[in-house]
Parts: structure tokens; C-alpha cells; sequence
């Protein structure tokens, strides 16, 4: 609870709006559009391994001289009429904590740059089923990070491919006892929005529309993915209002 009221207050000096631009997202398996894939199978037979990873990315619209905070909406839709079990990740659903969303560069194994540059940061992140306007099938990752005041980065828009975050899916509670049914449906994952700003009145972008890619599939029979579509023009006054 600190870490999230610390962020809070970090996230209340950044501007309220920020305008739509172009520039561009991908989402993909295993590292950026160099190198990482579209779709993933997974058997469903195993609670070890590695997690699956996905990442987020983006090329900036603009040049960002003073870049301190970023966000990223994805919004996964099953086959079927409801969530899966194996995707309930809210706490006390049965995969809690299955899937998360990673700020932390640290963690980022990839090809592509680093948005932050090697700097840390603190992040907010919330699975929410079924968003209004989505549909009872569909689960929101929804996250954001920023660096502290007087420690923002200088980002030039020169086409770079810059990871934002990373997406982890854990294999427990797949098979045996305790286990959650619904790792075989397919799902697609789409990126649509990455928000990028600076401090207020600076300049901030919000991207939605894809540079490579901005979608990926998860096993076979996944429904088709659609285009990208507007969240809704948040501010970060609205991303901090999901973790009081």
C-alpha cells in the first residue's frame, strides 16, 4: 500500500491531458518486432516452467526532452462467453496473480531499447474484468509507472522501437489438484493505448494505432483480433484513482 500511495503522489505533477498523435504500438511474444513472435501454444500439461512473456513497445510520435511517465492498456478477449478460470487473476479467483505487467527494465529481455533508459521507476498495475463497453469475455491490464520529479529522461522520435513494459503468465494451477480449466482457450491480446508524458505543460502523446503489430494470439482457435481501438483519453489523475 505505500508503494502504491507513493506513486500517487509522484503521478499528481504530471499534466491532465494529453493529445492524440501517431508514432506506434507492437505487442509480441518473446521480445519486440525483431526477433519476438505472434502467436503462443502451451500445452496445458505442466505447472513448472518459465512464464510466458509478451512486450509492450512503442516508437514515440515526438521528441520527449523532459519524459518521465508512460501507461499501457491491453485488453485480452477470450473465445467463449466469459473469462476462463485459468484467467481469473483477480486476488481470490482461482489463478490470482497469474498475469502481472512489469515496468521494472530490469526484468525486459529483449532486442529493442528501453523506454526508461536503465532508470527506476515506480509502477501501478490492475487486471479488470470486464470493462464496461468490452464485454463479460474480456480482461484489461492496466498499468502505468513514472520517475521521480527532476530525473526525466530525453527521448528523441527518430523511429527507435522502445519496450514500455513486459506481460507475464505463469503455468501454475494448470493440471492436478486445485487446478483452473481454461488454459486451452484461445485468446487474443491487444495493445491499445500507450500514454507518454512529461511534466505539466511540456507535452504529452497518447498512441493508439500500430507500428508493426499492436496484437497477438494466444493457442489455437483465438478469436480474431481487432483493430485498435480508443480506451478512453485518461489523465493520470484517473490511473491513480484505480489503486485507492
Amino acid at each position: 500500500m505505500k508503494k502504491i500511495l507513493t506513486l500517487a503522489a509522484a503521478l499528481m505533477v504530471f499534466g491532465a491531458s494529453a493529445s492524440m498523435a501517431q508514432g506506434g504500438l507492437n505487442l509480441y511474444w518473446d521480445g519486440c518486432s525483431d526477433g519476438g513472435v505472434g502467436t503462443k501454444t502451451f500445452l496445458c500439461n505442466t505447472n513448472t516452467g518459465a512464464a510466458f512473456t509478451a512486450y509492450a513497445s512503442m516508437v514515440l510520435p515526438a521528441d520527449m526532452p523532459l519524459f518521465a511517465a508512460t501507461s499501457a492498456i491491453i485488453d485480452i478477449t477470450f473465445t467463449g462467453a466469459s473469462i476462463p478460470a485459468w484467467w481469473q487473476t483477480v486476488a481470490g479467483q482461482c489463478s490470482a496473480n497469474r498475469v502481472t505487467e512489469s515496468y521494472d527494465s530490469a526484468q525486459f529481455v529483449t532486442n529493442c531499447a528501453d523506454i526508461w533508459q536503465g532508470a527506476i521507476n515506480l509502477s501501478v498495475f490492475q487486471a479488470q474484468p470486464a470493462v464496461a463497453g468490452h464485454g463479460p469475455n474480456t480482461l484489461r491490464l492496466n498499468g502505468g509507472a513514472a520517475i521521480p520529479a527532476g530525473s526525466e529522461i530525453a527521448q528523441i522520435a527518430d523511429g527507435t522501437e522502445l519496450v514500455v513494459c513486459k506481460v507475464s503468465i505463469g503455468r501454475t494451477k494448470t493440471v492436478g489438484t486445485g487446478s483452473c480449466a481454461g488454459c486451452t482457450v484461445g485468446a487474443c491480446l491487444v495493445l491499445n493505448e500507450c500514454k507518454a508524458q512529461q511534466p505539466a505543460g511540456v507535452g504529452d502523446y497518447t498512441v493508439i494505432n500500430p507500428a508493426t503489430s499492436n496484437f497477438i494470439t494466444w493457442q489455437t482457435g483465438s478469436p480474431v483480433c481487432p483493430q485498435a481501438t480508443p480506451s478512453q483519453n485518461r489523465t493520470w489523475g484517473a490511473v491513480k484513482n484505480l489503486y485507492r
